[in-house]
């Protein structure tokens, strides 16, 4: 698989232990050609520190704040914000803990990009995703093949 396909997490703790080495590794990771992902944001220390510290591909939205994005108005007001905030940056905007429809409906309202979580799927093994990926682009052709014909 190509690095430019690949995309690996940091969790802000793991930032926290020691920024010089994560910076220089996170160096070294971008020369491969790999995407970075910061995990768990909103739940550390210093998150803004990290954006402007470090290049990264994506913002994860921690479970916590999405788990009731669609009957709290408060975790709706800090999802939009971390949309917009991960936006602002030029990163894609990564729910974790997508549960339901409805979580999924009001994450697309405010922007996200991405979403991860038992509504999405299960987490599976190598051989059991590459199967999803195949039927979700399956179906995804079959789709717009009908919707192209009169």
């Amino acid at each position: 698989m190509p690095a430019t396909r690949l995309t690996l997490e940091l969790t802000e703790s793991a930032l926290i232990r020691n920024q010089r080495t994560a910076a220089e590794a996170m160096k070294q990771i971008h020369g491969l050609g790999c995407r970075l992902s910061i995990d768990d944001f909103g739940t550390g220390y210093s998150p803004y520190t990290y954006l402007r510290q470090f290049s990264f591909h994506e913002l994860k939205i921690d479970r916590s704040f999405v788990r009731r994005i669609h009957s709290d108005d408060g975790d709706r007001r800090i999802v939009r914000s971390l949309v917009e905030l991960a936006h602002a940056f030029g990163m894609h905007a990564v729910a974790e803990g997508v549960e339901d429809k409805e979580s999924l409906g009001a994450l697309r309202a405010l922007g996200c990009d991405l979403a991860q979580g038992w509504h999405v799927s299960a987490a599976l093994a190598p051989d059991d995703f590459a199967r999803w990926c195949l039927a979700r682009r399956d179906a995804a052709t079959k789709r717009r093949t009908a919707t192209a014909q009169p």
